[in-house]
């Protein structure tokens, strides 16, 4: 036959009861102090505790935890610029300083040089190497030296079927013959198979835009 609690709050005990549990000081591990019973107590630092009033035990420890998980590194907190001192996958992708057919793979918390593929360029949207139109990549825009040079240097257009010839430092608008675009590998306007600029805005000898 169980004895009869006096009241809520004060010890009481119950032969019925599966499990009894009395802790005598207030540790992290008290909240798994529990009883089978509705009316369980916990004893903190010598004094009975309603069920309801433990909650407090409960948000020590989540803030415990919270404090604790705090202290791990977040490998996603790193500059964009820094590779994570943990591999991630996929890896992660940094631009290139000054060249957008190349960036760098992060591996084993350091940078190694990558280079795209011919007339692709690296793009940090897509986490790869594009077509340079929708390359995302900063080009610099190439300048004429002071000094004339022999031969003249060539510079790219946006558009493939146009180049610039540098003249007395400045920049002079070139026009390719129909059906041939600038190439900067040959120096000069070549049929579209062999030309290294990205043919995007024509199709078929004709422009689209």
């Amino acid at each position: 036959m169980a004895t009869k609690a006096t009241d809520i709050g004060r010890p009481w005990k119950t032969e019925s009861a599966l499990l009894s549990v009395r802790v005598e000081a207030f540790t992290p591990e008290s909240w798994l102090a529990l009883s089978m019973d509705r009316r369980c107590s916990l004893r903190v630092r010598g004094t009975y505790l309603s069920i309801g009033k433990y909650l407090i035990a409960i948000a020590f420890l989540a803030c415990w935890t919270v404090i604790t998980a705090s202290k791990v590194p977040d490998i996603f907190k790193i500059e964009n610029d820094q590779c994570p001192p943990v591999d991630t996958c996929p890896p992660k992708l940094i631009s290139h300083e000054t060249d957008c057919a190349k960036y760098y793979e992060c591996k084993y918390g350091q940078r190694q040089l990558r280079s795209c593929a011919a007339n692709l360029f690296f793009s940090k949207k897509w986490s790869g190497c594009v077509d340079r139109a929708i390359s995302d990549c900063p080009r610099q825009e190439e300048q004429c030296p002071p000094v004339d040079t022999c031969p003249p240097k060539l510079i790219s257009h946006a558009d493939c079927d146009k180049y610039y010839e540098c003249k007395y430092g400045q920049k002079q608008l070139r026009f390719c013959a129909a059906g041939l675009y600038f190439s900067k590998g040959w120096r000069g306007c070549v049929s579209r198979e062999i030309s290294d600029c990205p043919v995007s805005n024509v199709f078929n000898g004709v422009r689209t835009t």
